[in-house]
């Protein structure tokens, strides 16, 4: 009785860090300077600007860096190097899973001297084949949903269909990209989250 009381806290342990790892996202990119010489060994400091979250990290020898597992936020990043000015970004918006590229340039100067970037363009994730889109909050509460089943906030995606003709499509599912209700699968916190053929409603 012991050992599968122990094996259902292994099991539930494993769940627990693959919901943990389904929600974060990846800040990443190249230090170079002026010439485009990457320079390897640059600091980089990401910040949380919400919650103070402070990640430190060094270019590889390749002048590439990547922080991995950071909540989803806004962060603030700087960049810089002995015998550089510090590079500077004021505000990048990471959203679930995301991967965000973030290249910086060092210019020559004091390390006391910084180049500030007050705005940046919307993040694109160009370092995957994901496509996806967030619903935000203000869409969810103003969305009236039939039968209240979190399903139906998908078809405000492009590409998705109501799963017409296919076994769980009374249950809310949708279709994606072509594919038939049956084939789509949800994740709820990075696990997947199958009930059966069909899914639970909110």
């Amino acid at each position: 009785m012991l050992q599968g009381k122990f094996l259902a806290l292994v099991l539930l342990g494993i769940a627990s860090g693959s919901a943990l790892f389904g929600q974060n996202s990846t800040i990443q990119g190249l230090v170079k300077d002026g010439s485009d010489s990457l320079i390897p060994g640059a600091a980089v400091t990401i910040t949380n600007i919400e919650t103070g979250l402070r990640r430190e990290i060094s270019t590889n020898e390749s002048g590439f860096y990547s922080v991995p597992t950071l909540p989803v936020g806004r962060y603030k990043l700087t960049a810089g190097m002995k015998g550089f000015s510090t590079a500077e970004v004021e505000e990048v918006k990471v959203d679930v899973a995301q991967v965000a590229r973030v290249d910086f340039t060092l210019t020559p100067g004091a390390v006391t001297e910084s180049i500030r970037v007050e705005a940046t363009a919307a993040m694109l994730d160009s370092e995957t084949a994901t496509v996806g889109q967030v619903i935000d909050n203000k869409r969810i509460v103003e969305l009236p949903l039939n039968g209240r089943n979190y399903l139906e906030l998908a078809r405000l995606t492009a590409g998705t269909a109501p799963a017409r003709g296919s076994r769980p499509g009374s249950e809310g599912v949708f279709s994606a990209g072509g594919q038939h209700g049956y084939q789509v699968q949800v994740n709820i916190d990075g696990v997947d989250n199958p009930r059966n053929g069909s899914y639970p409603v909110a």
